[in-house]
C-alpha cells in the first residue's frame, strides 16, 4: 500500500550476505499491518542503501530497525550519515528468540496482517523452531530455504513493540 498521511509506519531490515536476501518490511504502527514487503539480493552495496533509504523517505519512517550483525554494520553507518533515524539489531540466538516467540504471539492473537506475497506465506509456513539440548530454542528455514523475510518481518514487529517513538519525522511532510 502507498503511504497515507497522518500514519506512522515502522521498517525492519534483513540485511543479506551473498546469498541471502536483503528484505525491509513497512508496518503501520497503529493498524499493525504490513504495508511494504522489498526482497532482493546480489546487488551493488550503493544500491542497497539507496533501495532503503528510499523506502525510508517514501513511507516517512519515524524509525527503520536495521540487523546490525555481518554486513549491517556499514549499512547502518551509512544510513546513518544520510540523516536517518537508523536503530541497530543485533541477532543472537537470545534475540532471535525473544522476537520470534513476539511474532509467534502476534500471529496467535490476531494482531498482525500481513501481506499475502506468496515468499513471505512460504517463508512463514516452513520456519521452525527446535529444541537444543540445553532446553533453548533455536529457529531457522529448513536446509536449503530461506527465512530473511521472517526476520525482516519480526525485526519490524519488535520495532513496533519496543522501539518507536511517537514523534512524528521531520524529513516527511504530512
Amino acid at each position: 500500500r502507498e503511504p497515507e498521511k497522518g500514519r506512522q509506519y515502522v521498517a525492519g531490515v534483513d540485511v543479506a550476505s551473498s546469498v541471502d536476501f536483503t528484505v525491509v518490511t513497512v508496518l503501520d504502527v497503529e493498524s499493525k499491518e504490513q504495508v511494504f514487503m522489498d526482497r532482493f539480493n546480489r546487488v551493488d552495496y550503493p544500491v542497497l542503501i539507496d533501495r532503503l533509504e528510499s523506502v525510508y523517505r517514501r513511507y516517512g519512517l519515524t524509525s527503520m530497525v536495521v540487523e546490525s550483525n555481518s554486513i549491517g554494520r556499514p549499512v547502518i553507518d551509512e544510513l546513518v550519515t544520510r540523516g536517518l533515524n537508523i536503530v541497530p539489531f543485533t541477532t543472537t540466538s537470545a534475540t532471535k528468540q525473544a522476537i520470534i516467540q513476539s511474532l509467534q504471539s502476534a500471529f496467535e492473537n490476531g494482531q498482525i496482517l500481513v501481506l499475502d506475497e506468496p515468499v513471505l506465506v512460504g517463508e512463514l509456513l516452513s520456519f521452525e523452531s527446535k529444541r537444543n539440548a540445553s532446553g533453548s530454542f533455536s529457529y531457522s528455514a529448513p536446509p536449503g530455504m530461506h527465512d530473511d523475510c521472517v526476520m525482516s518481518l519480526a525485526i519490524a514487529w519488535d520495532g513496533i513493540r519496543e522501539r518507536v517513538s511517537v514523534i512524528k519525522n521531520p524529513f516527511y511532510e504530512y
